[in-house]
């Protein structure tokens, strides 16, 4: 097995983890607190803070699209296609990560 078949399969059972972990959390909430106004508070914040994070991943993606064009000139930048995938898919699985600590701090300090 090549090195980056298991860090894909590594990374896919940390995602599924978090999910788990995620869905488990928000069941878990939902029945302790009802869906009273404190709780869907917390969620509202969460989602925002969520939005920022999306905001920040496109971004940082735009800025390295950017630098790569400029960087590279006319040299044709070669890239790793499965390695390019498995950031992506980094990216949008921590997705539920960042959910569940946005959701735990708000929970917390509110």
């Amino acid at each position: 097995m090549s090195l980056t078949s298991i860090i894909s399969i590594a990374g896919s059972l940390i995602v599924l983890v978090m999910s788990t972990l995620l869905t488990k959390h928000k069941a878990k909430k939902d029945s302790e607190y009802r869906n009273d106004e404190r709780w869907l508070s917390i969620k509202n914040k969460a989602t925002k803070g969520l939005n920022h994070y999306h905001v920040f991943l496109l971004a940082s993606t735009a800025l390295a699209m950017i630098v790569g064009t400029i960087w590279g000139g006319r040299e044709v930048l070669y890239v790793n296609f499965e390695i390019t995938i498995m950031v992506i898919f980094v990216m949008l699985a921590s997705r539920d990560l960042v959910e569940l600590f946005l959701l735990r701090q708000y929970d917390k300090s509110m």
